[in-house]
């Protein structure tokens, strides 16, 4: 009874065969291989994207200062966001800013991208000249748009004087410094924007 027992856990194929025999199979090795070539994107995006907001989301249901114990609170704090009125402000501060840029900037996109592909001469000078604010650190670009929207000396309210025309206190006036924030965002956000259409346009011809 006991040989029988053992010819037959002998004969039968144990789970490490199974996986054995699946990785022997064409299609299953290509599909390894190609989760392997994707591995060094997605440990970090794994990492440092989908933990934390996974971990941010739990410390939501929390009440915790980081100092004393903390306290599950379920969607208590969610619900002081709501009923809180600056969640609503930002709210609509940032929807009208994604309303306003979004657009735009896909239009200026794909005219400046259609330019790109008119063949007229000095193109590859008006390439250079295009993706210089993609190239641009941010924090030149911050401060080049601060000098254009300084109030008395800056270059945008200096070209107002001269046609008569008083400009505002563009980054001290809350009036006015959502579309200077706009505006600097539309400039910057074409170029990238048109690499698509710039690659079909230039497929097509």
């Amino acid at each position: 009874m006991m040989r029988e027992i053992a010819a037959s856990a002998v004969g039968r194929p144990t789970a490490w065969h199974l996986v054995l025999g699946l990785l022997r199979r064409p299609a299953v090795r290509e599909a390894v291989a190609g989760y392997c070539f994707l591995l060094p994107g997605l440990i970090p995006m794994v990492v440092f994207v989908l933990l934390p907001i996974v971990g941010g989301f739990l410390m939501s249901l929390l009440r915790w200062n980081l100092l004393q114990p903390w306290t599950f609170v379920g969607l208590e704090n969610y619900q002081t966001l709501v009923a809180d009125s600056e969640f609503w402000n930002a709210l609509r501060v940032s929807a009208s800013f994604m309303v306003g840029v979004v657009p735009i900037g896909m239009v200026i996109a794909l005219i400046l991208a259609m330019a790109l592909n008119s063949g007229r001469r000095g193109i590859v000078v008006y390439r250079t000249v295009y993706f210089m604010p993609v190239v641009t650190a941010t924090v030149a670009v911050a401060m080049l748009w601060r000098w254009l929207y300084a109030g008395d000396l800056g270059l945008i309210n200096t070209l107002l004087r001269l046609v008569g025309i008083q400009g505002p206190d563009w980054l001290g006036d809350a009036a006015w410094a959502l579309p200077a924030v706009m505006i600097m965002s539309i400039w910057k956000a074409p170029p990238p924007r048109s690499t698509a259409p710039d690659g079909g346009l230039s497929s097509g011809t």
